[in-house]
């Protein structure tokens, strides 16, 4: 895994709106969160995986992970509803936390598990 980097912004609803607008075939037709990605050239299967892609890699590049399948996008998705799913299941680019290592080990090591 990547490290976080030290300058990782907020995934705030604004930035993730801006990053799903942004990365649309015609960013420049986009009016506000209630628009269709249709609007905005996201017409089809294809512009649809598109677009998932590119979600996906420029969260990568601030240091966020998401699966394409938590993305919601394509036409009949408005823009505010995909931001939302792109803000929601983020992993960070990192080691997991100390807690996700304790139940981790916990549950699949007999020895912590009897503690």
């Amino acid at each position: 895994m990547a490290p976080i980097p030290a300058n990782r912004p907020n995934l705030t609803p604004d930035l993730c709106q801006q990053i799903v607008v942004n990365v649309t075939p015609e960013p420049a037709k986009f009016k506000d969160r209630s628009q269709d990605l249709f609007d905005l050239g996201v017409v089809d299967g294809t512009q649809k995986q598109i677009h998932h892609g590119r979600i996906q890699s420029a969260l990568s590049r601030i240091g966020y992970q998401i699966a394409q399948s938590d993305i919601s996008s394509g036409p009949g998705v408005i823009v505010g509803d995909c931001a939302d799913s792109v803000r929601v299941p983020w992993v960070p680019c990192a080691f997991p936390s100390i807690e996700a290592i304790a139940v981790t080990v916990k549950g699949s090591c007999p020895a912590a598990a009897a503690r």
